[in-house]
C-alpha cells in the first residue's frame, strides 16, 4: 500500500469520527468553541486543584 493512499484512508476515517461527533447531543460546541479560541488566545488555564477536588469526589 502506498503511503498516499494510507493517508487518504487516514483523513476519511478521521472525516467520519468529525461527523459523527458533531451528530451527538451531548456535545456543547458552543462551549468547545469557547475553550478552543482560549487556547489559541493562550487564556486557558487549568485550575489543578479543582480537577483534582473533582477526581477524589468521583472515586468516594
Amino acid at each position: 500500500m502506498k503511503s498516499e493512499d494510507k493517508n487518504i484512508r487516514d483523513l476519511e476515517e478521521i472525516k467520519e469520527y468529525k461527523n459523527r461527533l458533531k451528530e451527538m447531543s451531548n456535545i456543547r460546541w458552543d462551549k468547545v468553541e469557547e475553550i478552543k479560541k482560549a487556547i489559541k488566545n493562550d487564556e486557558y488555564h487549568i485550575d489543578s486543584r479543582q480537577i483534582a477536588h473533582k477526581m477524589i469526589e468521583v472515586l468516594d
